[in-house]
């Protein structure tokens, strides 16, 4: 889904971002992230004609977005180096079959067994990397996917399981 500045970022701004950011090969989710942080600092941003600022508005916006964007990247990357270091250090044992309990579940195991076993083996392997408490970057890099491919997987898995009444909404007895 994509951000919604209505009335307060200028379109053509919005597509300057995206336009820039697609230069960078950023991921359709990385820059929605981008452009959310991006349009604060635009929004911020008043160009005055009568200072000497180096260039057109446009241009000058673009030096922003690129600066922005760049920072954005590094960001991006420091975060996923240290969730890649963090989860290799973790012993094997803390990363294997636990699964954290949550207050409020009215749903029995034998019930959240049979949902699963309904799951394709795609599904499957998603869920139980989301229980091991895998970040959706590695399980879809483990799997071979992209990760806008496993945030579709885990809706999907969402969406059965609350069909099945397994959704943790229930009234509790």
């Amino acid at each position: 889904m994509r951000n919604s500045y209505d009335g307060l970022l200028d379109p053509w701004k919005r597509e300057l971002i995206t336009k820039r950011a697609k230069r960078l090969r950023m991921r359709q989710e990385d820059i929605d992230d981008a452009e959310q942080e991006i349009a604060l600092a635009l929004m911020e941003f008043q160009y005055v004609k009568e200072k000497p600022n180096g260039g057109s508005e446009s241009t000058t916006l673009t030096t922003i977005i690129d600066r922005q964007l760049r920072l954005f990247c590094r960001s991006e990357a420091r975060q996923r180096k240290r969730a890649e270091q963090c989860w290799e250090s973790m012993p094997a044992r803390e990363r294997a079959d636990e699964v954290p309990s949550c207050e409020g579940v009215v749903s029995t195991i034998s019930d959240v067994r049979q949902a699963l076993a309904s799951l394709d083996e795609r599904a499957k392997a998603v869920c139980q990397a989301l229980a091991q408490g895998t970040p959706v970057y590695l399980i879809a890099k483990s799997l071979g996917l992209k990760r806008y491919n496993v945030e579709r997987i885990i809706e999907a898995i969402g969406q059965r399981f609350s069909l099945l009444g397994l959704d943790g909404q229930g009234d509790a007895a």
